[in-house]
């Protein structure tokens, strides 16, 4: 069963972010969540996003909630052919979420994946 992670546990403010560099390593073995979600070729590599989607500080949000973006629906600062359509959350928040929804919301699948690794 999916755990649903609250916008409190994911934005609530601590003096120490948690860092699981063994946790990110997992993450980066998943596909990108959201070509898995809306039927698209993965056509560059998964990399780990910490979420970012509605926080109110700068601070980052801890390594466990972070999800699989392939490189492209992340930052897209190489070309990959096949991606010229993908939108990278980095280059483009508001049309990201527009697209896909708060990245927040790819956390609760992405922790039973990673822990179906393991």
């Amino acid at each position: 069963m999916t755990r649903i992670v609250t916008e409190q546990e994911i934005y609530q403010k601590s003096e120490r972010v948690e860092k699981d560099p063994a946790y990110l390593a997992m993450v980066r073995q998943l596909p990108c969540c959201i070509c898995d979600n809306f039927g698209m070729i993965q056509s560059s590599p998964t990399e780990a996003h910490h979420v970012k989607s509605g926080r109110f500080s700068f601070a980052k949000t801890p390594d466990r909630q972070a999800i699989p973006l392939c490189h492209s629906h992340h930052n897209k600062l190489r070309p990959y052919p096949g991606d010229e359509d993908k939108i990278g959350f980095h280059n483009s928040q508001e049309a990201w979420k527009a697209a896909y929804g708060p990245d927040h919301d790819y956390t609760s699948a992405t922790q039973d994946a990673v822990e179906a690794l393991v």
